[in-house]
């Protein structure tokens, strides 16, 4: 129902320009072939969010992907690989534990100036 009726508008505005004597107002809003595909539901196009969700998941898997990749072409056995990736990993640890405790303190001293009596 949808569809006959989107198509029906679109058919109607062109009628009605082409009728009007500006048949360039008319061919300069014909619908594209998009636009003729959503109206009778073969297509759909993305919202912005939908397009950046996509976009962000593609560069995520290639990133996975790459990392593996040079993981298994590393000039490294693999028991030196996974002590390097371990380190690396207790190191980012540290390094995270590090900054909530930085943020820890700002927060506890944030709430200690505006507990003043």
């Amino acid at each position: 129902m949808a569809m006959t009726s989107a198509l029906q508008d679109i058919g109607e505005n062109i009628r009605n320009d082409v009728a009007g004597g500006t048949l360039r107002g008319a061919l300069g809003r014909l619908p594209s072939g998009d636009d003729l595909l959503e109206a009778i539901g073969l297509q759909y196009r993305r919202s912005s969010t939908e397009a950046l969700i996509a976009t962000l998941g593609a560069f995520t898997l290639g990133c996975a992907v790459g990392a593996a990749v040079a993981l298994l072409m590393a000039p490294r056995s693999g028991a030196e690989t996974r002590r390097e990736i371990g380190r690396q990993a207790r190191d980012l640890g540290q390094q995270a534990s590090d900054a909530a405790q930085r943020v820890g303190d700002r927060v506890q001293g944030m709430d200690d100036r505006t507990n003043v009596s």
